[in-house]
């Protein structure tokens, strides 16, 4: 009986060894990924989360959209809000001042969410738009007067520097102490309903600054 043991064995052992390869975790790209991710181009993906393949295999999420759910979306930074596909600043948008959808009337301007004739804030009115015309490299120092390529505008005039303490973000000088979009440094941005303080994205102003629109600013010298 002995010489035949390892055969009894063997074929005791045989349903087992074919379950444990039913039950081994699937790999990429063999065709059986596991719910809720599926194969797409060969690699198992998350059809819910994947911006490349957002509820489907080839369904990429434009750029600056994220795939949540299984659905394209278009999330804000920086203190903008989201008006129909795009972000925009309500605080001085002409189409969607103050709120989305609110126009201002022909010959008035946004200024700080409100529709008026003239800015406000130390802005200048430049077309039908409210611009900072110390650092707007379009309207620099005054309406109409663009910085050359590769200039920025910084203090009111066109250079190749930042200075006053603000620094160089893209074409633009920003004082990243308190800009949502540039808070700290260049490109991070505090999310919506926050504001930028001391260079930390926040819910409250800090050092004496009071909350305006998304910007901490100094009330006792901004004009």
């Amino acid at each position: 009986m002995s010489p035949r043991l390892p055969f009894v064995c063997l074929a005791a052992l045989l349903p087992l060894l074919v379950l444990g390869a039913a039950c081994a975790p699937t790999t990429p790209g063999n065709g059986n990924c596991e719910l809720p991710r599926a194969v797409c181009g060969g690699a198992c993906v998350d059809l819910q989360l994947d911006p490349a393949h957002c509820g489907a295999c080839g369904t990429a999420c434009a750029s600056g959209e994220t795939c949540t759910a299984g659905q394209c979306a278009l999330t804000c930074v920086g203190g903008t809000s989201k008006c129909g596909n795009a972000c925009t600043d309500t605080a001085r948008d002409p189409a969607h001042c103050g709120t989305c959808g609110t126009a201002c009337p022909s010959g008035e301007v946004c200024s700080a969410g409100q529709c008026a004739l003239t800015c406000v804030g130390g802005t200048s009115k430049c077309g039908n738009a409210c611009t900072d015309t110390t650092r707007d490299p379009a309207n620099c120092g005054t309406c109409g007067v663009a910085c050359p390529s590769g200039e920025v505008c910084s203090a009111g005039q066109c250079a190749l520097t930042c200075v006053g303490g603000t620094t160089r973000c893209g074409n633009a000088c920003t004082d990243t102490a308190r800009d949502p979009a540039h808070c700290g440094m260049c490109g991070v941005a505090c999310a919506a309903g926050e504001v930028c303080s001391a260079g930390q994205c926040a819910l409250a102003c800090v050092g004496g600054t009071s909350k305006c629109g998304n910007a901490c600013t100094d009330t006792a010298r901004d004009p």
